[in-house]
């Protein structure tokens, strides 16, 4: 598959300028679903589904609905997390593989013929 690079540098750009559009707001800015959404480059439809689905950054409980910079920044990171999660468990189960060696001549013989 062929990775298109001027969609992919367009998408970057794009997001280095909402980045800065956010950069530096106090955590106690609120923030509605659209400027929201594209603070965490998602849609405003994927905050609307996650909030019906009970999950996604805390908001305000009443209409309209308002997302707190901390609340975002707070979400935004615990996903980072959950999405580096596997990969370290991987690499430390590697690691701990690697410290565990079989006993000596184990890994050169053959397995014993299966009874019939």
């Amino acid at each position: 598959m062929a990775i298109d690079l001027d969609k992919l540098e367009a998408e970057l750009e794009k997001r280095r300028r909402v980045a800065q559009m956010f950069a530096g707001l106090p955590d106690d800015t609120l923030l509605n679903t659209s400027q929201a959404a594209a603070f965490l480059g998602l849609q405003p439809q994927t905050l609307a589904q996650w909030r019906c689905e009970g999950v996604g950054p805390t908001h305000s409980g009443g209409r309209p609905i308002y997302y707190s910079v901390k609340a975002l920044n707070d979400f935004a990171a615990s996903r980072r997390k959950a999405v580096e999660a596997p990969g370290a468990a991987k690499a430390r189960q590697a690691q701990a593989m690697g410290r565990l060696s079989a006993p000596a001549g184990l890994s050169s013989r053959k397995a014993a013929p299966r009874a019939a």
